[in-house]
């Protein structure tokens, strides 16, 4: 009986990244697609049935988040790995605590490849150099946490990589006056308890 073929997305700006996951990656389990940006990616998903999507995203590159996001609520089989240099500890345990893995891009490639391996069975998996994000909601507002509704969590997030609230707007379809009104609404609610 022949082993499952895995499908996988690498999406990543840099090539020496996209080149080195497909080397690491040449096994003859797996069927890779490349994506040279998140734009590109965020297409490649909608057209294609993925197992496992490999993202990075930049500054430069801010819809990357969202494609990521969208991804983990839209996609609910597909497998998510974040695989980055990024250290923004909060965005960190965002994105992991939604169930998305984190590889950092300074792992040995036995690592890494042990790392994806375990997400494609759908395990959650954190560099071992970031294992502290696992920590990080039980040392934050632990009296009364934060809840946000699912349209909050959006903004919350797409907050966190530093949108204004025009690229808020533009990026989940609201006005900018309905998102400056969420924006205050949650400054408020948050204050309340800390």
């Amino acid at each position: 009986m022949a082993s499952k073929k895995w499908r996988v997305l690498i999406v990543d700006q840099l090539p020496i990244i996209r080149i080195g996951l497909s080397c690491l990656l040449e096994d003859s389990n797996f069927s890779l697609l490349i994506a040279n940006s998140s734009l590109e990616g965020s297409i490649i998903l909608r057209e294609e049935k993925v197992d496992l999507l490999i993202i990075d995203f930049y500054r430069e590159d801010r819809p990357g988040y969202a494609v990521i996001v969208d991804s983990l609520k839209s996609y609910p089989a597909l497998n998510v790995i974040l695989f980055t240099s990024i250290k923004e500890n909060n965005l960190l345990y965002a994105l992991y605590d939604q169930g998305c893995s984190i590889i950092s891009k300074s792992e040995s490639p036995e690592s890494i490849l042990k790392g994806i391996k375990a997400t494609l069975i759908g395990k959650k998996f954190l560099s071992q150099e970031l294992n502290y994000i696992k920590n990080i909601k039980e040392n934050t507002h632990q009296s009364r946490p934060l809840q946000f509704t699912k349209q909050e969590e959006k903004i919350v997030a797409l907050i966190s990589v530093g949108l204004s609230s025009d690229e808020i707007a533009h990026t989940i379809q609201l006005s900018k006056t309905t998102v400056d009104t969420y924006r205050r609404r949650l400054v408020k609610n948050s204050s309340l308890t800390t």
